[in-house]
């Protein structure tokens, strides 16, 4: 019920009348192929590329199926995004606009996706939140245009979905 957000690995989905080779698989909205093996009570296919909780669908050629025999949806949950380096370290001033790459894992292919928040905080202006436009992303990096700010540490989370990265990661400011 659980894979990486680039997909690409195998998955397979059990029940009662799935369709055989007639079977058609969706996760999202996204179509789950190509099929690997299939019966009348399992289907094994290639998990697309996905983000957040996603419900599983299954079209068997005559009737379309989005439960369980509990008449409770199917989800699949793409992992949770973590952050492992940042390029730079600090940045060359306080000023906006310098690009920033973050790596790691589970990041959403789409830049609207993923919700990168900035948090920073000084004596003078205490602590700030903010959230930062995503430029460009893809399973494993992301980068953005930092915003302006003062001198100091700041600590960058992300969210894909309802997941949210368990740790910071850091980017330093330079005093103005």
């Amino acid at each position: 019920n659980a894979g990486p957000t680039e997909g690409n690995i195998q998955v397979t989905v059990t029940g009662q009348r799935l369709g055989g080779k007639a079977a058609q698989v969706y996760i999202g909205a996204e179509p789950c192929l190509p099929l690997i093996s299939y019966t009348d009570t399992s289907v094994t296919c290639l998990l697309p590329a996905g983000w957040g909780d996603q419900t599983v669908v299954v079209n068997n050629g005559w009737q379309r199926g989005e439960v369980n025999a509990n008449n409770q949806p199917v989800l699949f949950k793409y992992g949770t995004p973590e952050l492992k380096s940042i390029s730079p370290t600090t940045t060359l001033s306080t000023e906006a606009g310098e690009i920033i790459t973050i790596q790691g894992y589970n990041f959403a292919a789409a830049p609207k996706h993923n919700t990168l928040t900035l948090t920073s905080s000084n004596a003078a202006t205490g602590t700030t939140t903010v959230t930062v436009p995503v430029l460009f992303s893809n399973a494993s990096m992301l980068r953005f245009a930092v915003p302006a700010g003062n001198g100091g540490v700041s600590a960058f989370s992300l969210a894909v979905g309802t997941r949210r990265s368990p740790s910071p990661i850091l980017l330093t400011r330079p005093a103005p």
